[in-house]
This record gives structure tokens, sequence and C-alpha cells, in this order.
């Protein structure tokens, strides 16, 4: 089996899981400062990297479309297979939807040996573009052991928030606004977008902050329901496998992906106001039987998600071509 590591440039849950089931080294490099200055650093130390350390097989995340710009442009002089884990963003891109940034999008998913993506839309899309896909969703967490202990007072909804573009939050909290018997606790820091916020706030509907693992495992195990959507197509949301690890019934977008992956223990719903107090009703009305649902929903992402996982250690595994272990010889001396 060839050398392997794994290069990112931001923490990101998915690619600390996948790098201990595979086994893979995982170098996460940061630096903190203006971006021209924070791309050149981490290009120097990524270069750096790769002449200590030459691998065969290099998998790097995508974000940082940076990132996976110089594995492209480095591979001559190394001669590794590049494999690219391509977030929603790397494929089908949404805050940065620029032509340029959309062609080098399409050009990078052209030229990886092959790219890792979490479902088969953003795999047609890599095909259509030239490129060889894999289909790996994340994994079903393991809730922390904070999870199992009761929470007094435990809110009926959870919002999972980052507040990043592409979530409808106003639309949400409108939806609970308009339904002051139901509480909504919304995670986050919310801070610095107290503009995405009425003010004051409904008395149902209160702001986290930010949590610790325990206190997060426990609130969204706690809830009757939680809630996470995006305007993103296409994009697999990591509160719905977090809502899964805990059994709690969820509100999701009505999306195609969405609905193919979590097909149990789930109400659909548009970012729209009324479809959010819809969705939200029906599953507070029937959260026993959808509690259920999610747990077996656990359980079936559990049984199928190592036989994908296999097709992804297969090509992990894969030798170099005769060429290209050639460069790799040559780079060495």
């Amino acid at each position: 089996m060839p050398k392997a590591i794994w290069i990112s440039w931001e923490r990101h849950r998915r690619t600390s899981t996948l790098v201990e089931h595979f086994g893979i080294p995982l170098h996460t490099l940061l630096y903190s400062g203006p971006a021209p200055v924070r791309y050149l650093v981490l290009s120097i130390r990524t270069t750096a990297l790769l002449f200590r350390e030459r691998p065969g097989v290099l998998v790097v995340q995508n974000p940082s479309i940076v990132l996976a710009t110089l594995a492209i442009l480095l591979r001559p002089l190394f001669g590794y297979r590049l494999i690219v884990d391509a977030h929603n963003e790397a494929v089908e891109p949404y805050a940065n939807a620029g032509g340029l940034f959309k062609r080098l999008s399409a050009w990078l998913l052209a030229r990886a040996d092959a790219t890792i993506v979490t479902n088969a839309f953003l795999a047609e899309i890599v095909t259509r573009h030239g490129g060889r896909p894999l289909v790996l969703p994340d994994k079903v967490p393991e809730p922390a052991p904070g999870s199992r202990v009761p929470l007094p007072n435990a809110p009926d909804a959870v919002l999972i928030a980052t507040f990043a573009a592409d979530e409808p939050i106003e639309q949400v909290v409108e939806a609970f606004a308009l339904m002051p018997d139901v509480t909504l606790a919304i995670t986050g820091r919310w801070e610095r977008h107290r503009h995405r916020l009425p003010d004051p706030l409904p008395s149902n509907i209160r702001c986290t902050g930010f949590l610790s693992d325990d206190d997060y495992w426990q609130l969204i195990a706690a809830a009757g329901v939680v809630v996470d959507l995006s305007f993103k197509p296409d994009c697999l949301v990591c509160g719905a496998y977090e809502a899964v690890a805990v059994g709690t019934p969820m509100v999701l977008s009505d999306d195609r992906a969405i609905r193919q992956y979590f097909h149990r223990g789930t109400r659909y719903a548009r970012p729209e106001v009324d479809d959010v107090r819809r969705a939200v009703r029906e599953v507070l009305a029937g959260r026993q039987e959808l509690r259920r649902e999610a747990l077996a929903l656990r359980d079936e992402l559990g049984r199928t998600w190592p036989m994908l996982a296999d097709q992804v250690a297969r090509e992990l595994s894969r030798p170099q071509s005769a060429r290209m272990a050639a460069i790799a010889d040559t780079s060495t001396r």
C-alpha cells in the first residue's frame, strides 16, 4: 500500500473521523492572518511537508480551494495520486458562486485522481465535469457521554445554526415566533449576527451561544425536534447526522439528497415560515414514532457506511502508476 497522508487547512469533524477510520496521518496546518498572507504561509508549509513526507497518495480537504489547487500544481513534482474530499461548496459553490470560482472548482474536479463527495447527486456533478467520484457520507458521530444526562427544562426544538449565508435563520425564527407555545433554542455564536435576529427575541426563543460537547449533545438529545435547514442544494447537514446519533426527530430541507439519505424520523420543509411551522407541528405531534424511526435509521446507516468506506479504502490502497512512481523517485534524489 502506498504511503498516504491527509492535509487540511482547517479543522473539521468529518476529516478527523475519516483519517481515524482509514488510519491515515492527518496534518492540519493552521495560520491566522489576512487571507493573502495566510495562503502564502500555508502554501510554503504544505510544500515543505510534501518534501519531507513524500506520499504516494495525498488526500486534501476542499475547502480550501487554494489547498486543492496547490495540490494539483505540485503533483507533477512529487508524483502522488491526488484524492480530494470535496465538501458541498467545492462541488456546487453557493457562498462563492461567482464565475471564476465555479470555473476553478470544475477544473479541480476534472483533474483530481478521485473526488470524495457525500451523495450521488454531487457525484453526478463531478462526473459531468470529467472527474471520478467516490460517494461517502459523513459517519454518524458518537455522542458525548453528556447526551445521556437528563436536561431539566429541555426546549421543544433546537435550531442548529452557524449563521452562515445558506441558513434560513430569519424564516425559522419567524416561524417559532408564531408558535409561542413551542420553545426553541438556537445554537452557535450569535453575537456577531444580531442583525439576523429580532430585538428583543420572542419569549419562547433563546440563543445558547457556544456550548461544550457535553452540553451540546445533552441539548439535542433532550429536544423534541432538531431543525437544520439550508438553502444549499444536495447538502447533507451536520445537524442531521447528530440528531440521528441520539435518535431525535428532525425537520430538514425538502431536498432530494436529504430525502434519499435521511428517509426516516424526518419531516421536510421548504425554507418558508408556514412550511417550517407545519413540519415542526407534525414532528412534535408524532415524536414518539419518529424517534423510533430515527433510532432505526441510526442502525441502518451504521450498517451501510462501512461498505461505502471500503470503496474509498480500496482507492487509497491503489498503487501509483509506474510514471508517477518514477517522478516521486526522481524528486527524492
